[in-house]
């Protein structure tokens, strides 16, 4: 992904397609991504066949004609962009939680919509290559995540709003070591497992600051005792205070 540019986001949508609908779209003025949860799409061109369903993301670039077929009722976020980098035959890549494909679609949608309040593309561009790192970092850069990460981040995605929870439970979890946890993290993902812990409960926190809930809740939500030690932890993320983040979501 090293060559890939957005030169401009075009735009984000759900799409609910019906078993059985297909047609064929010639030409496509967009490059896009597409992140089935639900069901299966199909998309066959000149250069084979790639599949959109919960465990594969397809990207689709502009210029692209093809045969779009879903064999299942499907349910799918589309991101529509333009890339600088010449693309010519449709990609299979990784597939994204439910819970975080929806975090991710909910701050690109909100970016898009500020982008004309504050006249800046800069939020949109971000998260769009989130988005796009996402997509293709184990397709391409990590091949299969190795299952003990796995089992780790799945365990800190369900438990990050506990205060209480330390990495010697999380290695626990996982019958390993912490010391080997960690080595596990830093050669796999070049991160410690307690910064992957911190990044799960940010991008948790700066959701529920887009939903306007009180920061003493939300630090509480998060894994954090109170607010003080909250704010902390956030601007040290962001650069940042939450406060300023409520603002700016309140343009």
């Amino acid at each position: 992904m090293d060559n890939f540019v957005v030169t401009e986001f075009i735009g984000a949508m759900l799409s609910k397609d019906p078993k059985g609908r297909k047609f064929v779209y010639n030409n496509r003025p967009y490059a896009c991504f597409i992140v089935t949860y639900k069901g299966r799409v199909k998309f066959t061109s000149k250069y084979g066949i790639v599949v959109a369903d919960s465990e594969h993301s397809v990207f689709l670039p502009q210029g692209l004609s093809y045969v779009n077929e879903c064999e299942e009722d499907a349910e799918s976020y589309v991101f529509n962009f333009l890339t600088q980098s010449k693309y010519d035959a449709p990609l299979s890549l990784n597939a994204l939680e439910k819970s975080e494909i929806d975090l991710i679609y909910k701050n690109i949608k909100r970016e898009n919509d500020r982008k004309f309040i504050i006249n800046n593309n800069v939020g949109i561009f971000a998260e769009t290559y989130i988005l796009a790192k996402k997509l293709f970092l184990d397709k391409f850069d990590h091949n299969d995540i190795h299952p003990i990460i796995k089992k780790a981040m799945i365990y800190m995605n369900e438990n990050y709003s506990n205060n209480k929870i330390t990495m010697q439970d999380v290695a626990d979890k996982c019958y390993v070591s912490e010391v080997y946890l960690r080595k596990l993290f830093d050669k796999h993902l070049n991160e410690t497992p307690f910064k992957i812990l911190t990044k799960i409960r940010m991008e948790n926190a700066k959701f529920m600051i887009e939903e306007k809930r009180p920061l003493t809740e939300i630090a509480l939500s998060v894994g954090y005792s109170d607010i003080y030690q909250f704010s902390r932890a956030y601007k040290k993320f962001y650069g940042h205070s939450p406060s300023f983040t409520k603002k700016t979501y309140t343009l």
